[in-house]
């Protein structure tokens, strides 16, 4: 089913290729959903738990659209290591933009200044403290943080140009800490993974979506079924009559 098999003509080169190019794609399209739905209207967290949600849904729909592909366009069907680099991109998405980096670190840049009162006495605590080149220092009165924080401020004028350096910055300190993490795992690595023999049970759950029998698990649709039948229940509650709520 997700065989790592190559068609007569197909390279090893051209498929990684293919499986980056692909990711490539989906990163500007799951970067606006994790904003949307969490930084904006705090309805859902797809990059929060240690378990990221986006990665996983992606790959869920990658696998039934490579099944579809292998009957159709075989050439296009994605394997099981195409499958799992795409979710490696997204991950890595999820660790950069997701909702620590995007909602907590990023407003750093400004929420010490707009909600600032002389009650918190903010400015006598952090103002201080922060350098000019890394933040927008202004006060509330500024009309460009205004537009920042109240809408109706265009992308390219106003705060939002103005927060052009510290956003550099913030991207060139996240570029440089992450070989770090690399190097921190590769040493972590020889304990883990050959000596102690982690299971890491968050890596397991890609590996066994891309098995080619994953989707004839019984055990699996029964559980989408139990948990979907709560979901339509609280709903349900929600919407029309309250009888009970199914907390989980």
């Amino acid at each position: 089913m997700l065989e790592d098999r190559m068609l007569p003509g197909q390279t090893e080169k051209n498929r990684l290729f293919f499986a980056t190019a692909c990711g490539l794609i989906s990163i500007p399209i799951n970067a606006y959903w994790i904003a949307l739905v969490s930084g904006m209207r705090g309805s859902l967290h797809p990059a929060y738990a240690s378990l990221l949600i986006a990665p996983v849904v992606n790959l869920f729909f990658l696998v039934l659209l490579s099944l579809l592909l292998k009957r159709i366009f075989p050439r296009f069907a994605l394997s099981r290591t195409e499958l799992l680099i795409i979710y490696q991109m997204l991950v890595m998405l999820c660790l950069v933009s997701g909702h620590d980096p995007m909602d907590f670190l990023l407003g750093t840049l400004v929420y010490p200044f707009w909600f600032a009162t002389p009650e918190n006495e903010y400015a006598t605590l952090f103002h201080r403290s922060t350098h000019s080149k890394l933040v927008y220092r202004k006060q509330q009165e500024d009309p460009y943080l205004k537009g920042f924080f109240e809408g109706e401020s265009f992308i390219l004028t106003g705060a939002s140009q103005r927060l052009v350096r510290p956003r550099l910055a913030l991207v060139s300190h996240h570029c440089g800490a992450l070989p770090d993490f690399l190097c921190i795992n590769s040493i972590q690595r020889l304990q883990w993974t050959e000596r102690e023999r982690l299971s890491y049970p968050i890596v397991q759950l890609p590996i066994e979506m891309t098995r080619p029998d994953f989707l004839r698990n019984k055990l699996l649709w029964a559980g989408v079924a139990f948990s979907e039948s709560i979901e339509i229940l609280n709903g349900s509650d929600n919407r029309f009559i309250k009888i009970f709520d199914i907390m989980f």
